[in-house]
């Protein structure tokens, strides 16, 4: 049975060109990472300041959305893959 990682638990390893986050084990100490999701506008630079208020709030929504799609955590017992 599959569950999904508590988003508390999770490191924001994130860049203005890709959201991605990681999880350390406590119990063997390895860390997990996310694929990488690229953000939609990456490489734009926004022309003036009314784009920019645009583009921070579209980069928080995909964020927010890159989050929940963050991978799930096997319970324990079952094998481990990593991300």
């Amino acid at each position: 049975m599959m569950s999904q990682i508590p988003k508390e638990l999770l490191q924001d390893c994130s860049t203005r060109e890709a959201f991605c986050f990681a999880l350390h084990c406590a119990e063997c100490g390895t860390a997990w990472r996310s694929r990488p999701v690229r953000f939609s506008r990456a490489g734009v630079d926004p022309p003036n300041e009314g784009k920019r208020v645009i583009f921070d709030a579209l980069y928080k929504r995909e964020k927010e959305a890159a989050l929940l799609r963050a991978p799930v955590v096997p319970v324990m017992g079952e094998k481990v893959s990593s991300v």
